[in-house]
């Protein structure tokens, strides 16, 4: 069992993807930010529907279903009031 497990389940995931989207945010023009992982994921599908992203698809790569998820700047902004 790999040593980051203990770590599993504390919210430092989750802390830091809403200081990534933050960051993202606040120093690109950009109004979407993009994050994909495997449908079978499924933790790291409710972290990223916990943290604010949005489901926007499915697509195939490498053989594997992958979840699509998009944050949106005007979203990004809400939450932050």
């Amino acid at each position: 069992m790999p040593a980051c497990v203990a770590y599993w389940g504390k919210g430092f995931a989750g802390e830091a993807v809403g200081l990534i989207a933050g960051w993202f945010f606040a120093q690109t023009a950009d109004d979407v930010l993009i994050a994909t992982t495997q449908q079978a994921n499924q933790r790291t599908c409710r972290l990223l529907e916990r943290v604010g992203a949005m489901r926007a698809g499915t697509f195939e790569q490498y053989g594997i279903q992958q979840v699509r998820f998009e944050f949106h700047r005007e979203w990004s902004a809400r939450a932050a009031d």
